[in-house]
């Protein structure tokens, strides 16, 4: 089948393809990638809990670490999770596959930042702290991979429109109703308390399922852009 992207997972035959044939016409296998495969589902659920604001969270964060990728292509675990899938591992068609993970992690971090009705410095200082210790811990160095972060946050500065949910259903032109987990979050169990997260103010255009991934961020680069450009 067509699709817009240019690149997709298919999680029921545990496959990617892209506009490259990668692995020939009935894609690749993510047995060799059972980390991209999980981070795949993690995706799915994001979309599933947040709808339209979900796919736009996860095109951030995927944009997030495509800035890292085009500037740090050596880090250790993209290195390594592409000599498993027998993958050139500096190439731009690997990088989604090498990514998502990561990816689909700072997805849920942006999520967690979009609770919180905070804006000051002192709540991005935390969050940039949190996000410098994962970081650490995927070997993705912060003095470079800091600056993708910053601009999402610039652009993020104004706080997410919440609506409750009052009658039960779903209000028009936004996503499913949410039920958080978080602590801090929106409380859950009172139905007429349950917010409905919609699309963010730093993004400009709804995001639609049928879309291209990088067309519903709000960040302006693209993958295969030169680092110099970002």
């Amino acid at each position: 089948m067509l699709s817009a992207d240019r690149w997709r997972v298919c999680g029921e035959h545990g496959r990617f393809t892209d506009s490259d044939s990668t692995g020939g016409e009935r894609g690749l296998s993510l047995k060799l990638l059972p980390e991209t495969a999980r981070a795949h589902h993690e995706r799915e659920a994001l979309q599933r809990r947040y709808g339209p604001a979900g796919r736009e969270l996860f095109a951030d964060a995927f944009q997030i670490t495509v800035h890292w990728w085009t500037h740090l292509p050596g880090t250790p675990r993209w290195i390594r999770r592409a000599g498993e899938a027998d993958l050139t591992a500096r190439a731009v068609s690997t990088a989604p596959l090498v990514l998502m993970p990561e990816a689909a992690a700072v997805a849920e971090q942006l999520a967690a930042f979009e609770y919180t009705d905070r804006r000051d410095g002192q709540a991005r200082t935390r969050w940039l702290e949190g996000m410098r210790d994962e970081m650490d811990r995927w070997g993705v160095d912060f003095s470079v991979g800091r600056l993708a972060l910053m601009d999402w946050l610039q652009r993020h500065s104004t706080p997410t429109a919440w609506a409750p949910d009052t009658a039960g259903g779903l209000a028009v032109d936004t996503a499913p109703p949410v039920r958080p987990g978080r602590a801090g979050g929106p409380a859950a169990g009172d139905p007429r308390q349950v917010p409905v997260l919609r699309l963010t103010a730093g993004h400009t255009r709804a995001a639609q399922s049928t879309g291209v991934l990088e067309a519903a961020s709000c960040l302006p680069w693209q993958l295969g852009q030169p680092a110099c450009e970002m």
